[in-house]
């Protein structure tokens, strides 16, 4: 792991769940989404700020596992951390932490674009930095 665990906390809300009250598996990647966001903005380099220099980061692939089910109701963790760190993606992983219960593991890779061309570049000096502090 190369950078500190980051934690955001959520709830599931009933339009979360399918009839059986139980989280529908599209909803992980969302809440996944928001905590890599939060993450960035966690460690100075907001997504907003990268976007403003045009610099993207794009997900080319997501593994996710699903151990436990979240039900309605439920509180829960996702943690962040970074897998690894190459010179044009960086792979994140959450797990997704209900009290003591390892509910879902995932592991996202996000290539490193320039958003004038959609073209892979290095990731800036100022951000592999900030995933190693």
């Amino acid at each position: 792991m190369l950078s500190d665990l980051f934690k955001k906390s959520f709830t599931v809300y009933f339009a979360d769940t399918d009839a059986a009250q139980v989280v529908h598996h599209s909803r992980y990647i969302i809440w996944l989404e928001a905590a890599r966001i939060d993450f960035l903005d966690y460690i100075g380099c907001s997504y907003v700020s990268l976007q403003e220099k045009k610099i993207g980061l794009m997900p080319v692939s997501i593994d996710i596992n699903y151990h436990k089910p979240l039900l309605f109701g439920d509180r829960f963790d996702i943690h962040i951390s970074v897998d690894s760190l190459k010179h044009t993606y960086v792979s994140i992983k959450g797990d997704v932490v209900r009290g003591t219960d390892l509910c879902c593991t995932s592991l996202v890779k996000l290539a490193c674009v320039d958003e004038t061309n959609w073209k892979p570049m290095r990731i800036p000096s100022y951000l592999k930095e900030a995933f190693f502090n």
